[in-house]
């Protein structure tokens, strides 16, 4: 039980640094690839869904809104003349949220979800930056892809994350 495992747990050692179940987890070579890319329901996860996720904040390309009566993300002048740019068909939204923070479990950080997402991950899909694995949720990073793609990021990605990625 959880109560049980909370009191056994050795007491972390001054100085030095820990590292959860978690976190050793996604270390493994097998887990690699879906680190860096992987479908978290209809969007992109892992290190470049968070990159992305980045770089949309950074570029000031999505800004607090209200959406459906609450707070939410919609894209800016700046981020409507991007996606254009790009030739994102921007989703009509209906009743979904176009755009929110979702927590990546693999990174600990967030990264984007909602029907804008959706879209991007569509059009990286359709322009083969990515592709689709049949046997898991993993997204395999192109040549294409880590040449205009991770460009497009401009993510500072690590070196280790790319070239773990099968080509």
């Amino acid at each position: 039980p959880f109560a049980s495992r909370l009191f056994l747990q050795p007491l972390p050692t001054v100085g030095m640094p820990q590292v959860d179940e978690v976190s050793q987890r996604w270390n493994k070579p097998a887990y690699q690839a879906l680190k860096c890319a992987r479908r978290c329901y209809a969007h992109m996860a892992g290190e470049l869904a968070v990159a992305q996720y980045d770089m949309l904040l950074r570029c000031k390309y999505l800004e607090q809104g209200l959406e459906h009566g609450g707070p939410g993300l919609q894209l800016s002048a700046a981020g409507k003349t991007w996606a254009a740019e790009l030739g994102l068909q921007l989703p009509s939204t209906g009743n979904a949220r176009l755009a929110y923070a979702c927590m990546d479990w693999s990174e600990r950080r967030e990264h984007l979800a909602g029907t804008l997402a959706t879209a991007l991950l569509q059009h990286h899909l359709a322009q083969d930056w990515l592709r689709a694995d049949s046997q898991s949720r993993g997204l395999v990073l192109t040549p294409k892809g880590r040449r205009e793609l991770v460009a497009l990021l401009d993510a500072g990605l690590s070196r280790d994350a790319i070239k773990n990625v099968a080509a």
